[in-house]
């Protein structure tokens, strides 16, 4: 190889990293009972990154209720970021108010689900 001026191209090691505890954790309050015997007693939210046309993004947050199933609220963005999963809870959050429904918000460590603005 050096005889024809061939040099390899050496990688440059990679830096360690160390994973991160999360600084708070909730009690489990749901202990894995997904079942609801009444609407608007268990809600679930994800965000979900949908691509479409020429390489482009949207980004879907929606909430099911465990109840039956149905989408209760959702928001389309084009960003990934805190307003949209507080613009999907404010959506259908004020019709319910007289209902006092119980609101817990559960995570997957999503960087947009951990704000402290729920």
């Amino acid at each position: 190889m050096r005889l024809m001026g061939l040099f390899p191209e050496i990688r440059k090691k990679r830096s360690e990293w160390t994973r991160t505890v999360p600084f708070h954790i909730d009690e489990n309050i749901i202990q894995r009972d997904f079942h609801a015997d009444k609407p608007n007693q268990k809600w679930f939210t994800d965000v979900s990154c949908l691509f479409y046309g020429n390489h482009q993004k949207a980004y879907l947050s929606a909430i099911i209720d465990r109840y039956d199933m149905s989408i209760v609220s959702y928001v389309i963005s084009q960003r990934n970021d805190n307003q949209l999963v507080i613009d999907t809870v404010k959506m259908h959050y004020r019709p319910i108010l007289t209902r006092a429904p119980l609101f817990i918000v559960t995570e997957d460590f999503n960087i947009c689900q951990m704000s402290t603005n729920f």
